[in-house]
């Protein structure tokens, strides 16, 4: 491995690394038990939204998120595991922050 591929592995991994710290991970999400694949993705970020705006009293856009997902695929449980990444990472912090508090 030469040099300057090195130096641009290691970019890529600080990239990779500061794109992380802007993820969320929410535990025991009540999941919509709809078939339509975009009637529970809607209902994951309503329930983002609910989550940010009423409990936390942060208001958060659909601009702020980056992506959703469900950890846990196929499961047609009560219960399961959303992944979010934020925009920016003061979102994330501001969301940390109030939790700790």
């Amino acid at each position: 491995m030469t040099e300057s591929s090195e130096v641009v592995m290691s970019l890529e991994e600080e990239r990779e690394t500061e794109k992380r710290k802007n993820n969320v991970i929410l535990y025991r999400v009540s999941e919509s038990l709809s078939d339509d694949v975009e009637d529970r993705k809607d209902g994951d970020m309503a329930f983002f939204h609910e989550f940010c705006d009423e409990g936390l009293k942060i208001a958060m856009s659909n601009g702020d998120i980056e992506q959703m997902y469900r950890l846990v695929r196929g499961s047609r449980t009560k219960w399961g595991h959303c992944w979010s990444s934020l925009r920016t990472k003061r979102q994330r912090e501001r969301l940390l922050v109030w939790l700790r508090d």
